[in-house]
């Protein structure tokens, strides 16, 4: 073991390529499904707010991993050291469960739109991912749907958009 090399960086947990994106940014030109003062769809507002908080829990556990490398590392640690890593682990739980909460939401809350429907679908795929396996049934299935609802949107986007 005294040959590894603890400074390289683990891979993202969700897909690195995939990048943070909510269903209305899917359209062509970037144009948004709501209209004058239509209020903002409630599912696709819960989306943005568990993207951020799913970035935070992510950037707080990677904190916590570190401290903890270097807790294991070094067998005299300073004190220090050891409050900084309990410190970064009550932090992760917190921003975990802030995570949790906002996903646990999605059954409670309507989409008022197809924009919304997809939103819902983001974040359950989303989390997924860091939880399971993501080639085993349904998440294939429910990626797939979710890429077709994105097709069906951006088509019925450029035929209202095509019409006089």
């Amino acid at each position: 073991m005294a040959d590894s090399d603890n400074t390289t960086t683990l891979p993202f947990v969700t897909s690195r390529l995939r990048r943070k994106r909510s269903p209305v940014d899917e359209r062509p030109d970037g144009a948004s499904e709501r209209r004058g003062c239509e209020p903002a769809d409630p599912a696709v507002v819960l989306l943005n707010k568990w993207q951020e908080a799913h970035h935070v829990a992510h950037v707080l556990c990677r904190l916590q991993q570190r401290h903890e490398t270097r807790l294991l590392n070094t067998p005299a640690s300073p004190a220090q050291d050891r409050v900084d890593h309990a410190m970064a682990r009550a932090l992760e739980i917190d921003a975990m469960d802030a995570e949790q909460r906002l996903i646990d939401a999605v059954a409670t809350t309507p989409a008022h739109s197809l924009s919304g429907v997809m939103a819902k679908l983001e974040m359950i795929t989303g989390c997924s991912e860091a939880d399971e396996d993501p080639s085993a049934f349904p998440w294939p299935q429910l990626r797939s749907v979710l890429a077709d609802l994105r097709e069906v949107a951006a088509r019925d986007h450029a035929c209202r958009t095509d019409k006089p």
